[in-house]
């Protein structure tokens, strides 16, 4: 007998400056998260994006973008585009917890989905958000819609799928025995860095051209700790600060006009 989906969903938010920066400075932040925990964590997810131990059942995650965009073509929004991170991301995840058995958004370490799109989506910069689900039972796994149409019934994936802002996602199903576990990650590309943030730098000063040749051009940023909300800064792209050894996560500031700026979710790296 075929047992229900389960389900499960969540979403990470853009943050809003409520302030005018002006020419505002921040002090250097003095205390990182420990680069170890996060080095550790970036590796393990790498491994399971790439874990041959579980079947992709492309199948499903082939085409779940279709779907979705049908779906929220229907209320007339525009289309999410189809992000390698953001399927890194979602792979690890179904992997993780096939492997661990758990299904939760965070893991049992107090990992979240912030954190692997900060890991793994190393341009994006924005709001992210993750639907996920399983089925249990049956020769066969199900099909994409099944699922879609479990995340349409619940209030929480339904938002998910129809944010208006989110404008790129990453699908991913695996199977391991006869359970079928998928995820969805969305993201908005509020703006995107030309190259790859790499994950180790010798210092905050690597940030500068990173940032100069974002779309858009980001001139301004803040840093925090890889799960903190409150952010230390701003500091003028062009002039970084010393940061002390250790995991940290990019916050750059996009402007909204009339000294205002947006604080957007970036990847995550390591001061060494």
């Amino acid at each position: 007998m075929r047992r229900p989906i389960s389900l499960i969903s969540r979403r990470s938010a853009l943050l809003l400056g409520g302030a005018a920066l002006g020419q505002a400075c921040g002090s250097s932040p003095a205390k990182a998260a420990d680069a170890g925990r996060w080095l550790a964590y970036e590796s393990r997810l790498r491994r399971l994006s790439a874990a041959p131990a579980f079947a992709d059942v492309a199948a499903i995650s082939g085409p779940l973008t279709e779907l979705t965009n049908a779906y929220r073509a229907r209320r007339d929004l525009p289309p999410v585009r189809d992000h390698p991170g953001l399927a890194l991301a979602a792979r690890a995840q179904a992997a993780d917890m096939a492997a661990r058995g758990y299904f939760a958004h965070d893991t049992p370490e107090g990992f979240t989905p912030n954190d692997r799109v900060g890991l793994l989506a190393r341009r994006l910069c924005g709001a992210t958000g993750e639907n996920l689900s399983y089925r249990r039972g049956g020769r066969a796994p199900p099909t994409a819609q099944t699922f879609l149409d479990g995340w349409i019934k619940s209030p929480g994936h339904r938002a998910n799928l129809l944010r208006p802002e989110y404008d790129r996602v990453g699908h991913a199903a695996v199977r391991i025995g006869d359970t079928t576990y998928a995820a969805a990650v969305f993201g908005e590309e509020a703006a995107a860095l030309h190259n790859d943030l790499p994950l180790k730098l010798a210092g905050a000063q690597a940030l500068s051209p990173i940032l100069a040749t974002a779309r858009p051009s980001l001139t301004r940023f803040e840093v925090s700790q890889p799960q903190a909300d409150d952010a230390q800064g701003p500091w003028a792209a062009a002039h970084p600060p010393d940061l002390a050894r250790g995991a940290w996560r990019l916050r750059p500031l996009l402007a909204q006009g009339g000294g205002r700026y947006s604080i957007l979710w970036g990847p995550i790296f390591v001061i060494s």
